[in-house]
């Protein structure tokens, strides 16, 4: 009975890894926030144009190019992931150290979303397990959606 919980937890931090990838792939790189609206409509008149968002890649861009050459190597690429990774565990860390003892215990980390519900997506036949085939196909539609 303790295999299906197992299960369960690995593919929760599996797919809370790639959630995690995903939103850094959408905002179009590593150790930067998610933009808002406001900061998208760089003008203020409501709308957010190709410009203003070809703008903010060109900002993004030189924010992580920290050696001014127009140019990213894979040393700054690594500062700008270690950066955002450390804000994450930041947040994580607040999130889920509950009693404020500058620790978190298994007690205190909740999933954000219901295991199980992830769980009976990914088994699609229902059958209460997750077949090789279910598991391939759930990494798929992680991998579409991480590229869309």
């Amino acid at each position: 009975m303790k295999k299906p919980i197992v299960v369960t937890s690995v593919l929760a931090a599996a797919l809370a890894i790639g959630a995690a990838g995903m939103a850094m792939a959408k905002e179009g790189g590593a150790g930067k926030e998610r933009p808002t609206f406001e900061m998208l409509d760089s003008n203020g008149d409501g709308q957010i144009t190709m410009e203003e968002m070809q703008a903010r890649r060109a900002v993004r861009f030189e924010q992580n190019d920290t050696d001014g050459d127009g140019k990213l190597s894979k040393a700054e690429l690594e500062a700008a992931a270690a950066e955002q990774s450390k804000k994450r565990v930041e947040r994580m860390f607040n999130r889920m150290d509950a009693n404020d003892d500058g620790f978190i215990e298994q007690s205190e980390m909740q999933p954000r979303r219901s295991p199980s519900r992830m769980f009976d997506r990914i088994d699609t036949d229902q059958s209460g397990g997750i077949s090789a085939e279910e598991f391939a196909a759930a990494q798929e539609k992680m991998k579409k959606r991480r590229s869309n």
